[in-house]
């Protein structure tokens, strides 16, 4: 692909067509005429923000002026009338052109009734090179341990909060949050006092309830989690010191996981974490490549727990990776705390899915 030469923000805004109405945010300047929507965002990393977050990917996040989100909503319901949508990223000495931009996705806020991102495609992914320029890596500050896996088989709920403790050590705790009113078995009290308030470490692909989520169910038995989109609920017998894990609606009748509660919620962090870091990646590999992803870090026991049944986990180097064979072919997923524990992940001839490094 050619070098995009930069261009003056007057001749970015410009793409909207004259007359142009501009609206300042403090990440992004757009503009709003009749030849579309302009978007001239700010460099810099933010995986949580208005930014260009991967080679192929801007993400622009609200609150936004209401005629841009009309606009914006407009090209994401996918109308025959959709506005042309152009971006550009504001470096020293111009406006970095990135082309018009495809709805990829969104996210919304059912309580606010909003769109609260957009996520937009580029037609031609940025050569790395010119990605560390509007969004620049910096160097790690820490690298994630894995000595909480030398504390398996034994002590699973140590392994667990120590996991969680250093994984998850720039997530700051609230100074605040309610303890669970149930009387509960060691491993969940445990987990709960892991997770100290912070309920995005409660899992995004599945979920383990809040304290307040509990509930006791005619049988005696508590719910303390379920699948994202309500394919099972998650059981336990409070009175059992390491109950069993039961999923309720997974099949015609309850399901039991191989793992005792301890080792269970051991896996459940282990892969939401895979799944969830703010930096991430994704892609379908064949086997050589699954085996160079994965040389040089830690597997996980997982102790023929159902939820991994077809995968495996591996830590180390500052990565939480997921190897899935669930399908014709291996399948990864793999997370990190901070962007440059994705980067020499550059190096393999991967053709990723999504890849954040």
């Amino acid at each position: 692909m050619h070098e995009r030469a930069l261009v003056s923000e007057a001749v970015a805004l410009a793409s909207a067509g004259q007359p142009a109405r501009i609206q300042r945010t403090p990440q992004a300047t757009y503009a709003v005429g009749p030849e579309g929507l302009v978007a001239v965002v700010e460099p810099g990393d933010r995986p949580d923000g208005t930014a260009v977050r991967e080679r192929g990917r801007l993400f622009l996040t609200g609150p936004f002026p209401e005629e841009v989100n009309a606009l914006l909503l407009a090209s994401f319901r996918e109308r025959w009338d959709e506005p042309t949508v152009h971006g550009f990223v504001r470096l020293p000495g111009g406006c970095l052109p990135l082309g018009p931009l495809t709805h990829k996705a969104g996210g919304y806020d059912p309580d606010e009734g909003a769109v609260t991102e957009y996520e937009l495609g580029l037609d031609h992914p940025l050569p790395f090179d010119v990605l560390d320029r509007v969004r620049p890596v910096s160097a790690a500050p820490r690298t994630p341990g894995t000595e909480w896996l030398d504390l398996l088989p034994h002590a699973p709920i140590d392994a667990t909060s120590a996991f969680i403790a250093d994984w998850y050590a720039d997530a700051p705790a609230p100074e605040h949050h309610v303890p669970p009113a149930l009387a509960l078995p060691t491993p969940l009290a445990a987990f709960y006092r892991a997770v100290g308030g912070r309920e995005e470490l409660l899992g995004r692909q599945d979920r383990v309830f809040p304290p307040a989520g509990l509930r006791r169910l005619d049988d005696g038995s508590v719910a303390f989690g379920s699948e994202n989109q309500g394919d099972f609920t998650l059981t336990i017998d409070p009175t059992a010191a390491d109950p069993a894990v039961y999923y309720l609606g997974w099949a015609d009748g309850p399901v039991r996981d191989p793992l005792p509660l301890s080792m269970f919620l051991m896996m459940f962090a282990v892969r939401e974490a895979s799944f969830t870091g703010p930096c991430y990646a994704s892609g379908g590999v064949d086997e050589d490549q699954a085996q160079a992803l994965t040389r040089g870090l830690r597997c996980v026991p997982t102790g023929g727990w159902l939820l991994g049944r077809d995968t495996e986990f591996h830590v180390g180097e500052g990565l939480v990776l997921q190897v899935d064979r669930g399908g014709r072919g291996p399948h990864v997923f793999l997370s990190a705390r901070h962007r440059a524990h994705l980067a020499p992940l550059r190096a393999f001839d991967v053709a990723w899915h999504a890849f954040a490094g």
